[in-house]
């Protein structure tokens, strides 16, 4: 089992937000990375980015939290808070099996979000770069 200083987080440290779209009918507002940056104020994102595509018309935000340690502590903090209200990356995977997702769902980018296929993965693989914990110069 590997520890915690061995996982590998997307740096600079980003979140993943999914399901922004799950809504039948959803807001122009949606697609505004700005929009994004305020909803989330409280965790102190840097940058917003707003994926969508055909194949998965949920869509998603990915969150840069910068690259200090700050930044890190704010990423987990996202990560926790959704893990606690049921709607963190498990729940997401899982209530898609199920056919229905509802709400908000997010974690932290780690080593198989950017390695996954398709919008997220691609997205990235472009911007940023793997890292552990170990790894980032204090």
């Amino acid at each position: 089992m590997a520890s915690s200083s061995d996982e590998r987080y997307v740096w600079p440290w980003t979140g993943i937000v999914a399901n922004i779209f799950g809504k039948p009918k959803h807001e122009a507002v949606e697609c505004d990375s700005m929009y994004w940056l305020r909803k989330f104020e409280q965790y102190k994102p840097e940058e917003a980015y707003v994926l969508h595509c055909a194949e998965d018309p949920t869509g998603y935000v990915v969150l840069e939290f910068g690259t200090d340690w700050t930044g890190f502590t704010q990423m987990m903090k996202l990560d926790t808070d959704l893990l606690v209200d049921r709607h963190g990356k498990k729940d997401y995977y899982e209530s898609r099996k199920m056919g229905y997702s509802s709400g908000l769902f997010g974690w932290c980018a780690q080593a198989e979000d950017y390695n996954s296929e398709g919008l997220v993965g691609n997205f990235l693989r472009q911007k940023a770069e793997l890292k552990t914990t170990s790894m980032v110069a204090i």
